[in-house]
């Protein structure tokens, strides 16, 4: 995850980002490598899920990653998983998305 914590460090765009994971990674697309990545990186105790420094009072990664899915691929239509937080409750996941180093993946 070195490679991966690196990028989001110094790189300054998601598309350089997402371009430099598909130049290391070619088999698969960059996006489903940093969703990967994503899903190892994230930490669940009984008082939420952590991925990295954003930290999210739910306790199922499927929702986090799900979330960070949407934000990243920039839909319109929300997922299943996110239908039930209503328009400020997503605004909130998106904002602590953020205020993270998870930043620069965001549309």
């Amino acid at each position: 995850h070195r490679f991966f914590l690196a990028l989001l460090l110094n790189v300054g765009t998601r598309d350089d980002l997402l371009a430099l994971v598909a130049e290391r990674f070619p088999e698969q697309p960059p996006l489903a490598t940093v969703m990967r990545w994503a899903d190892e990186l994230c930490e669940t105790t009984e008082f939420g899920t952590a991925l990295l420094d954003a930290e999210f009072p739910e306790t199922q990664p499927d929702f986090v990653l799900a979330a960070l899915r949407h934000f990243v691929e920039g839909g319109k239509k929300l997922p299943a998983a996110l239908r039930t937080l209503g328009a400020a409750g997503v605004a909130d996941r998106r904002t602590i998305f953020a205020q993270s180093s998870l930043a620069i993946l965001l549309t």
